[in-house]
């Protein structure tokens, strides 16, 4: 998550916090009576949105992996008998669009090897009955368009998974930026009038506003610890 976001969305949530233990001294104000609550309802869309930004997406791979050898496999095996009877009717349209090995389709990018597939599938239809001696059927056929379409199914799931975590993050700053701004334009300048009457709430509402930068901590070292000079090099 982005790191602006994080910090922000942070304060938000300590300065609502702040705001939920003391309704009963912001609401004697008529306009922080409506300006909190719609401050409130947007702090409390920011972990839901956090969440869905922040969602696996891996594919499930195993699956997917298993998918593809089959493919693979059922592709190949058809291309195969198909090169063959290209051989034997002197057909270079079937020899040569089948012209591949089985270690070019397992290196073979997704969507060319859909491509390829989907190929092959379309010979083998033209071929049907001539591939019956080669105990391949259309019941065969029909099973490899399955397997393509199940294939090009999962295939678009890390895609997928990806436009909707972008739609997520892309959600998660707008409700941030919303609080933020609602903050800054209105509740912090309406807080000024409770500064006199209700100054542990103000005090505690400024505290809260702070945003701070949680990041990596490094120790600092003891200016009074520096390293000693090597006595032996000083005493040369």
């Amino acid at each position: 998550m982005n790191k602006r976001i994080a910090n922000i969305a942070r304060m938000l949530r300590t300065t609502a916090d702040v705001l939920n233990q003391n309704k009963d001294k912001w609401a004697t104000l008529a306009v922080l009576a409506t300006t909190v609550p719609g401050f409130l309802e947007l702090v409390e869309k920011i972990d839901p949105a956090m969440l869905e930004s922040e969602k696996e997406i891996s594919a499930p791979s195993a699956d997917k992996e298993t998918i593809r050898e089959g493919l693979e496999e059922e592709t190949f095996l058809l291309a195969m008998a198909l090169r063959s009877l290209g051989n034997f009717e002197k057909n270079t349209t079937l020899t040569e669009a089948t012209s591949f090995s089985e270690s070019n389709l397992k290196n073979m990018m997704e969507d060319t090897l859909v491509t390829t597939a989907k190929k092959v599938i379309g010979l083998g239809k033209e071929n049907v009955k001539k591939l019956a001696g080669y105990g391949i059927v259309e019941a065969d056929l029909t099973r490899h368009e399955e397997m393509i379409a199940q294939f090009s199914t999962i295939q678009t799931i890390p895609r997928s998974k990806l436009v909707d975590r972008k739609a997520a993050k892309e959600a998660l700053v707008e409700v941030v930026d919303a609080a933020k701004e609602r903050l800054t334009e209105q509740i912090d300048l309406q807080m000024e009038l409770l500064r006199r009457r209700e100054p542990a709430f103000y005090s505690a509402y400024q505290s809260a506003r702070k945003i701070v930068d949680i990041g990596i901590r490094h120790e600092k070292k003891d200016p009074k610890k520096a390293e000693a000079p090597n006595t032996d090099e000083a005493a040369k």
